[in-house]
């Protein structure tokens, strides 16, 4: 019973947190240029962490609510197919079910792997340096820069990533492997949950919108740009916080 009503407390003070992040502006949401970068995740993925997955679940449908009334009153193009519960809401409680999944995955690899901490560092290593590198390709596809140009480039990006990854994970406490690494794969797959569900769901919508020979890349720029961003700051906000808690419920 008293662990009820702390969760109970715990996720509605995280609730408050996403609605605040939501409405006051420049907290959940940074502007660039047509898009904008959503940190709102972060706290949503900080209670997955300590909370039940009931719970977490809430955390995913206030997320995808207040995205919703923000896209009722936001009249850029990108934002109207999240006028749809099926692409604002929906993805966003299946996003918290995913990253409580991934957690449990990778518990799963530390406790069974021998040499656990490679495996999760060379997963999370494939996956972020697909997403830089493609994302890198897009912005040339977009922007017609030069492809061949942008290719070293994007290696530098990723071999400053990989240096910066391993120098957070590298002191002999597990959770410095675990904390940074569902957070960068969750955040990746939160983007394409909700492209996904832009595709099934607001497809003509989205074509009605804007042009039919762009749209393929302005959808794919704002998808690895946002979700390679996106991640690296989930990172780093969100780890030192995961961090603190984790102490301060072991003392409590």
């Amino acid at each position: 019973m008293k662990q009820s009503v702390k969760d109970l407390v715990l996720a509605a003070i995280f609730t408050s947190i996403i609605v605040v992040m939501t409405f006051v502006p420049f907290l959940g949401y940074i502007r660039m240029g047509t898009v904008d970068l959503t940190l709102i995740h972060i706290p949503v993925l900080i209670g997955v962490f300590f909370l039940p997955k009931r719970y977490a679940i809430v955390l995913g449908f206030v997320f995808g609510l207040g995205s919703m009334i923000q896209a009722l009153t936001n009249q850029d193009p990108l934002n109207i197919p999240f006028r749809n519960p099926l692409v604002s809401i929906l993805p966003r409680m299946l996003f918290t079910l995913v990253a409580a999944y991934v957690i449990v995955g990778f518990k799963q690899i530390e406790k069974r792997a021998k040499n656990h901490d490679i495996w999760i560092f060379g997963i999370i290593v494939l996956i972020t340096s697909l997403g830089i590198y493609y994302a890198f390709q897009a912005l040339a596809g977009q922007f017609d820069w030069n492809k061949s140009a942008m290719a070293p480039i994007s290696l530098v990006v990723i071999g400053g990533f990989i240096t910066a990854y391993y120098a957070l994970i590298r002191t002999k406490n597990r959770e410095n492997t675990l904390i940074p690494s569902v957070l960068l794969l969750s955040t990746f797959l939160h983007t394409f949950l909700v492209l996904i569900s832009m595709f099934l769901f607001t497809r003509k919508m989205v074509f009605a919108e804007l042009p039919v020979d762009e749209i393929f890349g302005i959808l794919l720029t704002v998808a690895l740009t946002n979700s390679v961003l996106e991640s690296l700051l989930a990172v780093l906000i969100g780890t030192p916080i995961i961090v603190a808690l984790t102490q301060l419920k072991n003392n409590q």
